[in-house]
């Protein structure tokens, strides 16, 4: 089981805190880039950043030809590119606004990185990462405690399979006019505390009946293996 430093679980840029703010550079093999650069705050594991480094190496010295305002699929998340003078700076969306806002720290979304692989292990399971331009189905007061997210059978492309809801008595997730399709970043704006646990597979669900989740499979109980993702973002409530 991999060790991991404890994590916040907060998606959101942190304020007041610029300091904390560094920037990273490496050199490129490529004709017309020779480095990019970004700026990472302390959120993410170094393990996390020093892989999305090497992968990014990898992936343009793979032939990748990279255009300024092209975005990345990166897991959940976009980054988005732009070129200076051979220079290559990447932003990654806020996670607080519609629509989405860029900023240079790359914290958050390699944040969400580490999460998306590692949680479904905290429960030994295979990760299923969606992305945030697919859709949500969501009932009323679903951003609202309590709440829950199932994921189900994705039925096209554009569908991650998640269903948010409320779990309220008087809330009637069955009714198709009190649900609306949105999209899984606009989801992820109005309920942040369900992020961590999107790459979660199909038949999963998890109960927010208070700030600390219950995980299920097919509606019983997942055991979190101590030390893990899961365990560490429990205690950092």
């Amino acid at each position: 089981m991999t060790a991991y430093p404890r994590p916040s679980s907060n998606i959101s840029p942190q304020k007041g805190k610029e300091s904390l703010l560094q920037t990273v550079e490496r050199k490129l093999e490529s004709g017309k880039l020779s480095a990019f650069t970004f700026q990472v705050d302390d959120r993410p594991a170094d393990f996390i950043v020093e892989w999305f480094c090497k992968w990014l190496q990898s992936y343009i010295a793979g032939g990748a030809d990279i255009s300024d305002g092209q975005t990345l699929q990166v897991g959940y998340t976009l980054i988005r590119c732009s070129i200076d003078s051979q220079i290559l700076r990447l932003e990654s969306p806020e996670f607080i606004s519609m629509p989405i806002q860029w900023h240079a720290n790359l914290g958050p979304a390699l944040q969400l990185l580490g999460w998306h692989k590692y949680v479904p292990e905290s429960c030994s399971l295979e990760s299923d990462i969606p992305r945030f331009g697919q859709t949500a189905i969501v009932g009323q007061n679903y951003d609202s405690l309590p709440m829950f997210g199932n994921r189900l059978e994705a039925t096209g492309v554009n569908d991650s399979g998640w269903f948010f809801g409320s779990m309220l008595d008087d809330v009637d997730n069955n009714d198709p006019d009190q649900l609306s399709e949105i999209s899984l970043y606009e989801a992820m704006i109005s309920i942040p505390n369900m992020a961590p646990y999107l790459s979660l597979p199909t038949d999963c669900q998890v109960l927010f009946k208070s700030p600390t989740p219950e995980l299920l499979k097919g509606y019983e109980r997942l055991v979190i293996e101590p030390g893990s993702m899961i365990d560490l973002l429990y205690r950092g409530q």
